[in-house]
């Protein structure tokens, strides 16, 4: 949970393939390919629509701040350069727009900046905090977590601010919205938080209105993150599970879930890359802090690094 387990975490990135369905033991992958080695907090990855670039929140300044770079890990480039955290960017469908949360006016809001840079534009404006925000598939609309009247839940609006809806309407807690290819659905994580890894949270999905809300994970742990394939066949999540988080995914079409890493080190944040075969995920992995990795599976059980020039 990109908010509340890892506050202060750092970021890793990995890719595993997420769609084709292997026997168990073909998903869980231990060969990365190291991206950045700052030896600092970095957290929350996602990729530019044509998987070029990544942006990422890193606080190396001792702060919070966003950073793109190229998906091989090279030409890294500052985003933001501010006191207050920036946290939890992802890119609009056209690649054009960063939309983030920032506490820069004093507590968690929403905003959007070129990806270029420049002034960013405030979105939201409320007591309760903002955070978590991501398009749609469209570019018409943004999703969020939001804190109204002591509760958390999941809102959208359109993406110049205005319009907005609550979606869901529950007193647990609701985080880590995302969109279905199509717009039509929103997957999320909801339930009784009570710090740190603590609490019961499943994955479920709803329509817009919230009137058609489909639980996914019944497990009784905490899980967290969920991520729509880009044919939206596939949910991928984190999941505390045995002890140790691990990244898992969940075909909707045949109700199966395997698991894509076992991993020692705590893997969260999955996210699938826009081709559709590969997600990436945070991990602290390889005694090096939490820092950038890339990894793709090429149809068998052991990974190889991604070409991407």
């Amino acid at each position: 949970m990109k908010w509340t387990s890892f506050s202060l975490a750092a970021l890793a990135v990995a890719l595993v393939s997420g769609c084709a369905e292997k026997t168990p033991e073909d998903r869980l992958e231990d060969n990365t390919v190291q991206l950045t080695d700052t030896r600092a907090f970095e957290w929350e990855p996602a990729f530019s629509p044509d998987q070029s670039r990544i942006i990422y929140a890193s606080a190396r300044e001792g702060d919070w701040d966003l950073y793109i770079r190229d998906a091989d890990g090279s030409n890294e480039e500052r985003l933001t350069s501010d006191l207050a955290e920036d946290r939890e960017p992802s890119f609009s469908p056209d690649g054009s727009t960063v939309v983030f949360a920032s506490d820069r006016d004093g507590n968690f809001e929403i905003y959007t900046m070129p990806v270029t840079g420049g002034e960013p534009k405030r979105l939201t404006n409320t007591v309760g905090e903002d955070r978590e925000p991501v398009f749609s598939p469209d570019g018409t609309k943004i999703a969020w977590a939001a804190s109204r009247d002591l509760h958390r839940n999941i809102f959208y609006m359109n993406a110049d601010g205005t319009n907005e809806n609550q979606i869901t309407g529950t007193k647990a807690g609701c985080f880590n919205p995302t969109w279905s290819a199509d717009g039509e659905l929103i997957a999320y994580a909801e339930g009784d938080f009570k710090g740190g890894d603590s609490g019961v949270f499943e994955i479920f999905t709803t329509n817009l209105a919230g009137t058609e809300v489909v639980q996914i994970t019944n497990n009784h742990v905490h899980n967290a993150d969920p991520s729509f394939s880009a044919d939206s066949s596939h949910l991928a999540y984190a999941s505390l599970r045995g002890g140790n988080w691990d990244i898992y995914s969940y075909n909707l079409v045949t109700k199966t879930e395997v698991r894509l890493t076992d991993d020692p080190a705590v893997d969260q944040a999955p996210v699938f890359a826009p081709d559709n075969r590969s997600i990436l995920f945070t991990s602290a992995r390889d005694d090096v802090g939490w820092q950038v990795y890339e990894v793709d599976v090429l149809g068998g059980s052991k990974a190889v690094p991604v070409d991407r020039k």
